[in-house]
């Protein structure tokens, strides 16, 4: 019988250092989902492909740049999904000129796309769309995780404004549970705003999750520092979850 490996995991180990003064900290990250589209109301699987928004998508957007406004958010950067819903969402939630990006596209469902959405399994799917021609989970996990750090890391940016869609919404919301200061679960409604505080992983560590009440999760950071192939340097940790929308609030109440 082999003996059990009692190494500590090296993945998990302290970042040091980081790209911006520790006064800069924490940043924040708003990740909104777009508007409602056509093939929403036809419930139909949408993943790579596309479908404009509907009268009641615009609306929605308008009323995320509304919230915005009145919380007096003052985007510095915003960026999202390369696909025509989230840019369409995009003209209207923002005047800061918007950086479309293909790692911040939706989930690929492969040839589930234009299906019927009463053909997906229940969350969560973790790798069933991968013999499809989708993507497994790990690597949805990885090219959201790495590009947002990426924006995040950049000294500039302060607040940063991202539009994707409601299965990376449902995916990073999972990415991140074990550091959230707010107990949510699902996937926000169309045009639904995500708040994250967004910290360096060393600092997050060595003090202001305790600060928080935030308890430390070693068996999640190691699952994840094994998706990234590296410890992650930031952490996302949600705060707050904003949806404009009066029927969305109606449904969840």
């Amino acid at each position: 019988m082999a003996e059990k490996d009692e190494r500590p995991c090296t993945s998990c180990e302290p970042t040091r250092g980081g790209k911006a003064a520790a006064g800069a900290w924490p940043k924040t990250l708003y990740l909104l989902r777009h508007g409602e589209t056509e093939l929403n109301v036809e419930r139909k699987i949408q993943g790579w492909c596309d479908s404009p928004l509907t009268e009641r998508g615009r609306d929605q957007a308008r009323r995320a740049r509304t919230s915005l406004e009145r919380a007096g958010v003052e985007i510095d950067y915003a960026c999202g999904s390369s696909l025509g819903r989230a840019r369409q969402t995009a003209e209207i939630v923002t005047d800061v000129p918007y950086v479309p990006m293909d790692e911040l596209k939706e989930w690929s469902f492969g040839s589930y796309e234009g299906e019927s959405r009463l053909s997906m399994p229940p969350a969560p799917w973790g790798d069933f769309f991968a013999p499809f021609g989708g993507e497994a989970e790990a690597e949805v996990q990885r090219r959201l995780v790495e590009n947002l750090t990426r924006v995040l890391e950049d000294p500039q940016r302060r607040v940063v404004l991202a539009i994707g869609h409601g299965g990376i919404s449902m995916e990073f919301l999972h990415t991140w549970h074990p550091w959230a200061q707010l107990d949510y679960e699902g996937i926000p409604g169309n045009c639904g705003i995500m708040r994250f505080e967004v910290w360096p992983a060393d600092q997050w560590f060595s003090g202001v999750a305790a600060e928080k009440g935030v308890p430390s999760d070693d068996a999640a950071l190691c699952h994840l520092a094994e998706v990234l192939g590296e410890r992650p340097r930031l952490i996302f940790s949600l705060v707050k979850v904003l949806e404009p929308d009066p029927e969305e609030i109606a449904r969840r109440s």
